[in-house]
């Protein structure tokens, strides 16, 4: 079982070249769906017929996106975790789609990493984050994610072993806007022509970020509103 380790975190931090501070901003796991549609989405398929990954944001929007497809038809080795991390910074509106194909504890090998920069959503963060997981009933193949951590909190396993989705839903509740999502992904098989099993990870419900600026001007105000009411 091969896990992102601390070089392979190294490397996207790099890449987005952002302080390793994700885990002031804090998500909870919730009830409920995600809000459509999502502004980021990034995915991970069984891609018989092409690409194994693909990164779409509103630098580089569907259908096309960011592609990861390495070398393999599929590049996956089934049975055998990858890691992965998906990475957003707010103030530049970048996201990050990392996944070790080859399971050498980095992202640093062709194919493994790609970085699109959404000028839209620079200084915007996301009320929700949320994960979708579907495997294959025919023929039978399954997905799995462990130790999916989310800013700093490990919220665990998630699993599905048929054509049945699995989801979850996290909210934001405060701090820094940045995103950092890391585990471990494996698919059990290969499926049929639809391209499962697959796994994403999607962020939606965007909200502005303050920035330092408009924050001091927001203090001044208030403390003009206090002098005028003394």
């Amino acid at each position: 079982m091969n896990q992102l380790n601390g070089r392979a975190l190294l490397s996207v931090l790099a890449t987005l070249s952002i302080a390793p501070a994700f885990a002031h901003g804090s998500y909870v796991a919730v009830a409920g769906s995600a809000t459509t549609p999502t502004d980021i989405s990034a995915r991970a398929r069984n891609g018989q017929t092409g690409f194994e990954g693909v990164l779409f944001t509103p630098g580089n929007p569907a259908p096309t996106g960011l592609q990861l497809n390495p070398v393999g038809t599929p590049a996956w080795s089934y049975g055998e975790y990858a890691g992965f991390a998906f990475a957003y910074d707010a103030a530049t509106g970048t996201a990050s789609w990392s996944i070790d194909f080859n399971r050498d504890g980095d992202f640093l090998d062709s194919q493994e990493s790609v970085t699109s920069l959404s000028p839209t959503l620079a200084n915007r963060g996301f009320n929700e984050v949320s994960l979708f997981l579907q495997g294959n009933d025919s023929p039978l193949a399954g997905v799995s994610v462990i130790d999916f951590t989310l800013n700093g909190t490990n919220f665990g396993s998630f699993s599905s072993a048929n054509g049945t989705a699995t989801t979850q839903l996290f909210a934001y509740t405060g701090g820094s806007s940045d995103i950092l999502a890391t585990g471990s992904l494996m698919f059990t098989a290969g499926g049929g022509n639809d391209e499962r099993p697959r796994f994403w990870i999607q962020a939606g419900s965007s909200f502005v970020v303050p920035t330092p600026g408009a924050i001091a001007l927001l203090g001044l105000a208030g403390l003009a509103r206090s002098r005028r009411r003394g």
